[in-house]
C-alpha cells in the first residue's frame, strides 16, 4: 500500500488588499502517495496553479492562506522562507510550464546543471560534467556532451523540459509537481513528454502532482484526478470513472470538449487516408 507523500487539507487562498478581497481557493483538500499521480484539471482562473504556489510558499503577502498541506509529518504552510528553499529543488521537485524562461540565456547548459548541483551539494565537483552526460542520456538526449556546451536558445522546448525533468530527478526528489509541462511544446514532443513521465512513475517512487487544463494529457499519467472550477473542488477520483461519469456539469463540459476534438482530428486523419 503506498503511503501518503502530500496531504492537502481544507486549504482556503484569498486575495486581500485595503479595498479588495477576492477567494480565488475555497476548502480544498487532497493527497497524493508514493508511486502514484494525482492530476489537478481545470481550465485558467480555475485555481490550479495557484493551489501548489500556496504550498510552495511562493504568493506574496498579498495573499492569505489557512489549511494544512502535510509533506513528510512536516506543515508546509508554517515553514519560514528558508526551510521551504531547503526544500523546494531538493525533496520537492518542480518541473514548470514554458521550459525556456527557467533556465538562463547568459549560461551554457553545463553550467546550469552545475550550479544546481552546487546549490544542493550531492556530488564532488570533479563528478559535475560525469553525472551531468548522466541525466541527459537518461532522458535519452543525443550528444550529452555536445548539449552540456549549448546555450538554451540552441535547444528546442522539448529538450529543453527533458533537461528539466532531468535535472529535477537526479535530485531524488519523493515529490515531483508538474505545473502545465506539456502547454508550451507541439503535440508530437509532448507526446515525449508524457512517456517520460510514465517512465518516472514506472521507475521510481516518487509521488506526482500533475497540474493541467488538458483531458487528454492527464488521462495517460493520472492515477486520479480532482477537478477544480472557478477555486472550488468539484469532481474527483480515477479517470476512467470520471470519463464515463462526471459528477460534475463543468468535468461533463470539459471531457465533452475534448472528446469532440479527438473525434475531429480521426475524422481528418481519416478523409486524409481515404483520399
Amino acid at each position: 500500500m503506498s503511503h501518503i507523500i502530500l496531504d492537502v487539507k481544507n486549504l482556503h487562498i484569498t486575495f486581500e488588499q485595503p479595498k479588495v478581497s477576492k477567494q480565488i481557493l475555497e476548502d480544498v483538500s487532497f493527497s497524493v502517495k508514493a508511486g502514484k499521480c494525482l492530476g489537478i484539471l481545470g481550465e485558467s482562473g480555475s485555481g490550479k496553479s495557484m493551489t501548489t504556489k500556496a504550498i510552495l510558499g511562493l504568493l506574496n503577502r498579498d495573499f492569505k492562506i489557512s489549511g494544512s498541506a502535510t509533506f513528510e509529518g512536516n506543515d508546509l504552510l508554517q515553514m519560514g522562507d528558508g526551510e521551504l528553499r531547503t526544500l523546494r529543488g531538493s525533496a520537492i521537485g518542480m518541473i514548470l510550464q514554458n521550459p525556456m524562461t527557467c533556465f538562463d540565456p547568459l549560461y551554457k547548459i553545463g553550467n546550469q546543471i552545475y550550479e544546481t548541483f552546487d546549490a544542493h551539494g550531492i556530488y564532488p565537483r570533479d563528478q559535475y560534467k560525469a553525472e551531468a552526460i548522466k541525466i541527459l542520456e537518461k532522458m535519452r538526449i543525443h550528444d550529452p556532451e555536445g548539449v552540456l556546451q549549448k546555450f538554451p536558445h540552441q535547444l528546442s522546448g522539448g529538450m529543453l523540459q527533458r533537461v528539466m525533468i532531468g535535472i529535477a530527478m537526479s535530485m531524488n526528489p519523493r515529490l515531483l509537481i508538474c505545473d502545465e509541462p506539456t502547454t508550451a511544446i507541439d503535440s508530437i514532443t509532448q507526446y515525449e513528454i508524457i512517456k517520460e513521465f510514465q517512465r518516472i512513475k514506472a521507475e521510481s517512487n516518487v509521488g506526482m502532482l500533475f497540474i493541467t487544463h488538458d483531458v487528454s494529457v492527464i488521462s495517460h499519467i493520472a492515477d486520479e484526478i480532482i477537478v477544480l472550477n472557478k477555486g472550488k473542488l468539484v469532481d474527483r477520483g480515477p479517470f476512467s470513472e470520471i470519463l464515463k461519469n462526471p459528477k460534475d456539469p463543468y468535468t461533463k463540459l470539459l471531457i465533452e470538449k475534448k472528446l469532440a476534438v479527438a473525434d475531429h482530428y480521426k475524422s481528418v486523419l481519416a478523409e486524409g487516408g481515404a483520399r
